[in-house]
């Protein structure tokens, strides 16, 4: 039988949102936040919850406005499957010797390499 304490130190959800499975646990001083099992760093500061992938410098009153707006920008600033949608945009190959995109090369507004 759990008391009172042990339901304070210890608050646990999983719910779906977006498509994504969440996960958060908070105890005594510490937040883990999961979203589809990849570990979000989340700090709990002056009453307010912050991430650098949700924008560190903007504090949220709940962990679920935060994760609010991790779902509703996740693919435009940040990637939760490695893949960027929307806003970005493909590179249609791959380098041959890293194996990871292509190279650049940025053209002057005559034609010339800088």
């Amino acid at each position: 039988m759990s008391s009172n304490n042990d339901e304070e130190r210890a608050a646990s959800r999983h719910y779906v949102s977006r498509g994504v499975d969440v996960r958060v646990t908070e105890e005594a001083d510490e937040i883990r936040l999961q979203l589809d099992d990849m570990p979000i760093n989340v700090t709990y500061l002056h009453g307010e919850y912050h991430s650098q992938l949700a924008n560190q410098f903007t504090g949220f009153p709940t962990i679920d406005a935060l994760v609010d707006s991790l779902l509703e920008t996740e693919g435009q600033t940040w990637t939760l499957h490695g893949r960027l949608r929307g806003g970005g945009h493909s590179h249609g190959g791959e380098n041959p010797v890293s194996g990871t995109g292509h190279e650049h090369r940025h053209h002057a507004p005559e034609g010339g390499e800088r």
